[in-house]
This record gives structure tokens, sequence and C-alpha cells, in this order.
């Protein structure tokens, strides 16, 4: 199988940069500006994608003390942190596959980047699997940690996709005591169990965190993940997938992760950590990037 090794960026390093420096800044195309964190100065090109909720600062620590070998480019995903998307699209048109090859292929034509690997949590994996499909001859080896996208959520495919459940949603939004009311009732009763009925209070517990949500569904509802077509391109170009999961996460389980690794023979890159989902956090973050570094030793 080929690796990282074998296809590297033409990019050439930059020797005399400092290994903390780190490099803020802005990339627009278009209408799409997308922020990010440049930290290193190696060979190796990794683009990481942080979860819900966070930024492109929760992705560093993984890569800490790797900046002679690897350059990362850490992103704040659409909605976050300084990551815009236009507020005229919010509710017409989200991010298209098509854009989001257009926006990369200019940033990878302005950083002269190559080839790459690609590391992705929860939300952000979506962004990573379609890198995937969009830039395969360019992908080396991409790393999903309690990925979001290689199986549909009912509940998500119904508020996100469909026009009764976005009635539904904005119903709901102007109408917040009936919305705090199940909210509790969830809660309460612990549907469908305590930590699910936990996580789901905590992230919709206020007017501004429920539009919030709305709003990244929205934005992101558009990259949907072929499993197929995955498979196909991942056994035709040699590109490696780690997969890692939460042994105790009740959000995202690792059954789908399991049957993509099994349909392209890689079992064993998908590693099991003991924490729960939250992989960039806490005692979560100090597993995944023990998982995670052994890849570039």
């Amino acid at each position: 199988m080929s690796s990282a090794n074998s296809r590297k960026s033409t990019k050439t390093p930059i020797l005399d940069l400092l290994v903390t420096m780190k490099k803020r800044t802005t990339f627009q195309h278009g209408d799409l500006k997308l922020h990010y964190i440049k930290s290193g100065y190696g060979s190796t090109i990794i683009l990481a994608f942080h979860g819900f909720g966070q930024n492109a600062n929760h992705c560093l620590p993984l890569f800490q003390g790797l900046e002679a070998a690897c350059t990362v480019y850490a992103f704040d995903l659409f909605l976050h942190g300084e990551s815009d998307f236009p507020a005229e699209r919010m509710h017409t048109r989200p991010l298209l596959p098509e854009e989001l090859k257009e926006l990369f292929t200019a940033f990878f034509r302005t950083e002269n980047i190559v080839y790459f690997d690609a590391f992705g949590f929860s939300l952000g994996a979506k962004t990573v699997l379609q890198l995937l499909r969009l830039f395969p001859d360019q992908t080396n080896k991409i790393h999903l940690a309690a990925p979001d996208g290689l199986i549909i959520n009912p509940w998500y495919r119904f508020a996100a996709k469909t026009r009764a459940g976005n009635a539904v949603f904005h119903f709901l939004l102007k109408n917040p005591g009936v919305f705090d009311f199940l909210l509790s009732s969830v809660r309460r009763l612990n549907i469908p169990n305590s930590k699910i009925s936990k996580f789901v209070y905590q992230a919709l517990a206020t007017q501004e965190k429920r539009q919030f949500v709305k709003n990244v569904w929205f934005v992101y509802k558009a990259l949907t993940i072929n499993t197929a077509q995955t498979v196909g391109l991942v056994l035709t170009k040699n590109i490696e997938i780690h997969q890692y999961y939460g042994l105790y996460d009740t959000i995202i389980k690792p059954r789908a992760g399991q049957k993509l690794a099994a349909r392209i023979d890689q079992i064993s890159n998908v590693k099991m950590l003991k924490t729960g989902h939250n992989l960039l956090g806490s005692n979560g973050l100090e597993k995944l990037t023990a998982a995670v570094r052994k890849n570039y030793r």
C-alpha cells in the first residue's frame, strides 16, 4: 500500500521557520472565506478539520511535536471561528461539493500543495470524506475520528433534508416555549438514554444554540457520502483510512466505519479508544493524539 512517504508534496520546506511559529490567515475564493492556522514546515501536508462547535485550535495539539515532519493546515469550519459563509445564502443554497472542489483547488494552487493527508473529527469528517472523493489522486491517507456522515441519522435526515422537518424546526424556533418543554421532557425521561438526552439538551439549551444548529445543518447538508464510491476510490487509489472511535461514545457508533473498513480490507486501522465522543477534548485528546502520531513516526 502506498503511503505519505511515496507521494510527498513538492512544496519546499521553509527551513528557517521556528518550530513553534504559527500563521493565521483567511483564504477567500468567490463568496467563501476559509480561515486556517498553518503550523510546522515538514514535507507531509495534513489538512485538519474540527468538530461541531469547535475551531481550528482544537486540532493543533494532535500534531504538536511533529513540526519538522509535517505542515498542518487546521481550518475553521464554515460558521465556526473566523470562516464565513455568505449570509444571503444561509437558507437558499448550501455548500455544494463542486464549490468545495473549486475552493480547495484554488487553495492548493496558492499553497503549492500536491499531495496531502487529512484529519476530521465528527462534523469535520464530512469535509475530509468529500476531499477524498474530489481529490483522490492527491490523497495519501485520511484520519476519521468519530466521523459524521458515514451513516445518516434519520432525525437529521428529517430535520435538515425534508421540507416537513425544516418546517417543524422553524416552528420550534419561533415558539421557544414549546421547544423548551420538549427539551426538558427529553432530559427528564432520558430519551433515548441519559447520555444522549444530556448531549441534546446541552446542544439545544438556548435559542441561539438552536439557530446555530439549524444554520450548520443547512450549510453542510449537501455534503453527503456515497459509501460505494468511497470504497471504489480507496481500492483503486490505494488510500489509507484510519478510524478512531470512543468506546463509550453514545453519539457516533463504529458499526458503519467497521463495515467500510472491512470492504477496503483495512479493519486493523479501526481503533477503539477508552473515552467518550469528544476525542478532541479532555482525556479523549490524549488518547487520540497517541493513536494518530503512530502514523508519523
